[in-house]
């Protein structure tokens, strides 16, 4: 009976490693600190031919657990952008909520003279007072950002909110990324 029980113990080990190895193997290897995207998002980015898009992700503690995602369109001329706000991810432990933004798209301001740059808008926060409602400033801290330079490589970034929290996170700037329009 006891050959038994270790036979079962070391078949569970043995499936167990088995397992280990076949996520490691079939997983891309890529131990970064990046923020995982798809190549399938890669290919749709820079096959349309749209204005510039600006990703931004903020995270709790470690990059492996996402708190806020921004998307932003770079509207106008690129040395001096216009920042209109897509939409806004929130993800709270297993649940992420995707609040579309519908034109005129919240437009955020650029700050381009410091270091870092700096996006700053004001947002709308629920209370229990009167008027329901009261606004807050809310940035975004862009370091060694520049518009006109088009990648995917991320950037650091920070989130400087009493609403969301101070939050560190990355940016980067990709074409922008095709949606179900109806057409083509």
């Amino acid at each position: 009976m006891a050959n038994r029980r270790n036979g079962l113990i070391a078949a569970i080990l043995a499936i167990g490693a088995a397992g280990l190895l076949a996520t490691w193997w079939w997983s891309s290897g890529d131990s970064s600190s990046s923020p995982d995207r798809t190549d399938a998002n890669e290919s749709l980015a820079q096959a349309n031919a749209g204005p510039p898009q600006l990703d931004c992700i903020f995270y709790r503690f470690t990059i492996e657990r996402p708190q806020l995602e921004f998307l932003f369109n770079l509207e106008g001329e690129l040395s001096d952008p216009r920042f209109a706000q897509l939409f806004i991810a929130r993800s709270n432990g297993s649940q992420r909520v995707v609040e579309m933004k519908e034109a005129p798209y919240p437009e955020w301001q650029f700050d381009s003279a410091p270091e870092p740059k700096l996006l700053h808008s004001k947002i709308k926060v629920f209370d229990t007072s009167a008027q329901g409602h009261h606004f807050e400033p809310i940035t975004i801290a862009l370091y060694k950002y520049e518009p006109t330079a088009r990648g995917s490589d991320w950037m650091e970034a920070s989130l400087k909110s009493i609403h969301y929290q101070n939050l560190p996170g990355q940016c980067r700037q990709l074409a922008a990324i095709a949606t179900n329009s109806g057409s083509g």
